[in-house]
């Protein structure tokens, strides 16, 4: 195993060293206990995927300080695989910003022929996913105190409301606003240097106990060189992707296609609407028998009952690219658009729908929250807000704070290589102490 570095919290203080010795963590991870344990208190999980498997470490000194510890899956299986894990141990490498997580080290684990890859950076909090959840169980025992238990995790007190001297451990609309506002400040510095995320979701956002939100896991982010440039069709969970991103997801057809970082303000926008709601805004139901995953098609589909239709030119220019079928598949049989069922003011601001410790807020705010989830699910992308218009919007002149721009230096998409050249390319990113790039 190659030596870690020295691994430092985010006051500077020294958290964790190499020490040598067997492990007794899980399985999985038992190259990580001799590192940790003696610094940290005992690991927890905080989430498994095709990606591979997360554990945490919380410091035993400093319960505001830890690290997070991914250990990628098969990572050298396909081209594609292996380029998407390069990616994300490059980008975070050479990430800076407050809102965007923090790379501590990388380290491997086997010969150079064959090894493990680890990648560690700082534990920013639970996900947002988690917290919604639980929100929305604490409301239900409430109702029904006899119906379960609800898990241990505290809820950020700066984001929490309060009545009669107790904490409501509900969050506030003016939370979420908050959440929303450093979420987009992380996709201008992105938007920077020309990357997308193309992920963004409730469980890649963490929020700490201090509240602030920060962006997690960047295994599907990429640069572009110009606006406009063609880039790939799959791209993050297609519940929350914009429709340009997903088009061509048919018929097992996925190639390159145009669209550049306002994907990720649709992203934002579902975000929002599920942050109110406590549910995905355009789930579907999984109908074949062990299906993991939504059809695309399927999501589509629902974004128009909640959305409207989708405007001819964005037609023209997008599902053109499917096929004939795929196209009957959202429109029908005669190629006519699908009845709404909806929209997005009937799913987002009925009293039935949003959290009913919300609706006061809602209501009093109501304009400026429906304009601005408008102009983030628009279907025609030039009609979608930039991330600096959205950052202006009037739905978040209470939580608006003026900071300077992060400075960002450009960082370049490498080329295509094989997987032997990956594995190679890899090993020499994470082992070359000067952390200069490998040519």
């Amino acid at each position: 195993m190659a030596e870690p570095e020295k691994f430092l919290d985010l006051k500077g203080k020294k958290i964790a060293k190499a020490t040598g010795g067997e492990g007794v963590c899980s399985e999985s991870f038992l190259v990580l206990t001799s590192i940790f344990t003696d610094h940290h208190e005992k690991p927890f999980e905080l989430g498994t995927g095709s990606y591979g498997t997360v554990i945490g470490f919380v410091s035993k000194t400093d319960k505001n300080a830890g690290v997070a510890v991914k250990k990628y899956l098969g990572p050298f299986l396909t081209e594609k695989k292996v380029q998407r894990c390069f990616r994300e141990l490059q980008l975070l490498r050479s990430l800076n910003h407050e809102n965007v997580v923090k790379w501590v080290s990388a380290y491997t684990e086997g010969s150079r022929e064959a090894y493990t890859i680890y990648l560690v950076t700082e534990y920013a909090g639970p996900d947002l996913r988690q917290l919604l959840n639980l929100e929305t169980k604490r409301a239900d025992l409430l109702k029904n105190p006899a119906s379960g238990r609800v898990k241990k995790v505290r809820f950020p007190a700066t984001l929490c409301t309060k009545a009669n001297g107790l904490v409501d451990e509900h969050f506030s609309l003016n939370s979420f606003k908050r959440m929303i506002f450093e979420l987009l400040r992380a996709i201008e510095y992105l938007s920077s240097l020309n990357i997308l995320h193309r992920d963004v979701k409730p469980s890649n956002l963490a929020v700490n106990k201090a509240g602030k939100l920060t962006l997690l896991d960047f295994g599907m982010a990429r640069v572009y060189e110009k606006r406009g440039q063609e880039v790939t069709s799959d791209s993050g969970t297609c519940l929350y992707r914009a429709i340009e991103t997903i088009v061509m997801w048919d018929e097992g057809e996925r190639g390159l296609i145009s669209y550049d970082d306002k994907a990720d303000i649709w992203s934002i926008g579902a975000v929002l609407c599920e942050m109110i709601t406590g549910d995905v805004l355009f789930e579907v139901e999984l109908k074949r028998e062990g299906q993991i995953a939504p059809y695309p098609i399927d999501v589509v589909r629902k974004a128009i009952e909640i959305c409207g239709q989708i405007p001819d030119n964005v037609i023209s220019k997008h599902l053109l690219l499917l096929t004939m079928r795929a196209r009957k598949k959202v429109f029908g049989k005669r190629m006519r658009k699908v009845k709404i069922q909806g929209s997005i003011s009937s799913n987002i601001f009925a009293k039935t729908a949003g959290e009913p410790w919300l609706q006061a807020e809602i209501e009093a705010d109501q304009k400026s929250l429906a304009d601005f989830i408008k102009k983030t699910l628009a279907f025609d992308h030039n009609k979608r807000m930039s991330v600096q218009q959205a950052l202006k919007h009037p739905f978040l002149d209470a939580v608006r704070v003026r900071k300077a721009r992060a400075a960002a230096i450009p960082i370049p998409d490498e080329p295509n290589r094989t997987v032997e050249e990956w594995q190679e390319r890899i090993w020499k990113f994470i082992n070359d102490k000067t952390k200069q790039p490998v040519v």
